[in-house]
């Protein structure tokens, strides 16, 4: 008896072999599915099944709906608790007490890779996974931002806000509306371009105060590593913001090139370190003053330094306005600590540092802003990490998962921050309060990743707030500005972004 040769697949009518590729493909989804809800070796973590089973499901939240997966991160954490699975790979955890073990900056962590290179930026000590390379690149830029740095530095703040001031007071004189949060990011943008690289980009002196700047910026920011790949000609189809990315960006490139062309020596005939500069005539190895890098690392320093830093400012500033008793205490004890002369001129940081309520109103918009609202995903390789809730019951992740909690869910915890909606500078005035608020007060996060840029941050945050309504009578227009939504997080970009149409805070200098 002779067996015959099972047929080829090539024989299989076109019919039959169809139905039998998506059979496969469905067995192998379902199976996928199944493994990774119950055999996984995260099956014990609560949360979503969903969730659980696919990425597609934070995908169609945070790149559909553009950055909302945190709403459905924290309604997992009401349903199922302190501790959930919120997408195959991945842990997340809202609990204040664990942050300080989890950035605890003596352990070794590794950032997520997949979460930090959604900007393309992978050569920036930001995106930077690996903390040996972190704590190696970080150093010289640690060193410019420094205190003694900043200190030094002073007369750069108070030439940007002396363009600030000024601005404010042209309008003032033409009855103009002032987009004020645009003005925010702009400013911030003009001081660290004029500390990093060989020129500032000085936007507050456009005719918009750097509107196109921060409407690309806050858009389509996360699309650059597709723009560069596109043509020119077809970018134009799509108008003027998608090409003005393209044009920074060569920008960028044109400044690094020159500093690397002259060798990291001054060029701009600046009189105090340009910390690009610096990074290139450091001992760093070769391959780490490439165009590329440098470029990657201007690229977050202005994203960071803008988009943070210009809303918070914004948040601070909405909601002093719109509590006239704190706007009056806040203006008294500023225009009560100078002299009428001083206020002729730009209030120095220095000069402000040792007020106590601008420092609660500062302390207090940190806090309700959270200028980082993304996740913030650690990786341990070595060991497995142990978390025990509040009911004493205890979770052992294995090596090698991203496990992650947000800055966000801390200040906006009732137990620590009561009605924690509320803007109330008077929490970082009462000694008590204030004890209980810092344990979980994390504005620039914690552990050896934290912020690079806090000193330059806080310096900035002074200036601003203290110039703003120290030396002006400022009213918000409330016909543009829609209330609280100008400032609200509607769309977690890693940095917070409020509702789309929203045209921010505007005000009138009276």
């Amino acid at each position: 008896m002779t067996l015959s040769n099972p047929p080829e697949l090539s024989s299989i009518p076109l019919s039959h072999l169809i139905p039998l590729i998506l059979a496969l493909l469905l067995i192998y989804i379902i199976t996928l599915f199944l493994y990774r809800v119950y055999f996984s070796p995260l099956s014990h973590i609560p949360g979503s099944k969903l969730a659980a089973a696919t990425s597609w499901y934070s995908f169609y939240f945070d790149a559909l709906k553009i950055g909302r997966y945190f709403v459905e991160v924290e309604k997992i954490h009401r349903k199922y608790g302190p501790i959930v699975r919120i997408t195959p790979t991945e842990i997340h955890i809202d609990d204040p007490t664990f942050f300080n073990e989890l950035y605890n900056v003596t352990k070794r962590l590794d950032k997520d890779p997949w979460y930090y290179s959604w900007l393309g930026r992978n050569g920036s000590i930001f995106a930077m996974t690996d903390p040996d390379q972190h704590k190696l690149c970080s150093s010289v830029i640690k060193k410019a931002m420094s205190t003694a740095s900043i200190s030094h530095i002073e007369p750069v703040l108070k030439s940007h806000y002396d363009v600030f001031c000024r601005r404010l007071s042209e309008c003032k004189e033409r009855k103009n509306l002032v987009p004020l949060s645009d003005m925010w990011r702009s400013i911030a943008v003009d001081i660290i371009t004029d500390l990093a690289i060989p020129e500032s980009f000085n936007l507050l002196e456009t005719p918009y105060f750097g509107a196109a700047h921060a409407d690309f910026n806050r858009h389509i920011t996360f699309l650059v590593p597709l723009l560069e790949r596109v043509p020119r000609w077809l970018l134009a189809l799509k108008g003027r913001t998608a090409l003005n990315v393209i044009d920074e960006i060569e920008h960028q490139k044109e400044q690094v090139k020159r500093l690397i062309a002259n060798n990291g020596k001054p060029i701009s005939g600046k009189n105090y370190p340009v910390i690009m500069n610096e990074v290139y005539a450091s001992d760093l190895p070769a391959k780490e003053k490439t165009v590329k890098r440098l470029c990657d690392e201007i690229g977050i320093l202005i994203g960071a330094g803008s988009e943070t830093m210009g809303h918070t400012l914004a948040t601070i500033t909405y909601h002093i306005l719109a509590n006239p008793n704190i706007h009056k205490r806040l203006k008294d004890e500023i225009r009560r600590s100078c002299e009428e002369a001083e206020l002729e001129d730009v209030l120095s940081y220095k000069k402000l540092e040792g007020l106590p309520y601008l420092n609660a109103c500062i302390n207090e918009g940190l806090r309700l802003a959270t200028g980082v609202s993304g996740r913030l995903p650690r990786i341990n390789k070595s060991q497995v990490t142990t978390y025990t809730s509040l009911s004493n019951k205890s979770y052992y992740i294995p090596p090698g998962i991203p496990i992650s909690m947000t800055i966000r869910d801390m200040h906006y915890n009732a137990t620590y921050f009561p009605s924690p909606r509320n803007f109330n500078p008077e929490r970082w005035l009462d000694p008590d309060l204030k004890s209980k608020s810092e344990k979980v007060f994390a504005p620039f996060g914690r552990g050896s990743r934290s912020c690079v840029g806090k000193n330059l941050a806080m310096a900035e945050l002074l200036m601003g707030i203290g110039n703003l309504f120290g030396r002006f009578e400022v009213e918000m227009d409330e016909r543009e500005t829609r209330g609280r939504e100008s400032v609200e997080l509607v769309h977690d970009c890693f940095s917070p972004f409020v509702k789309r149409s929203s045209k921010g805070v505007v005000v009138r200098i009276q």
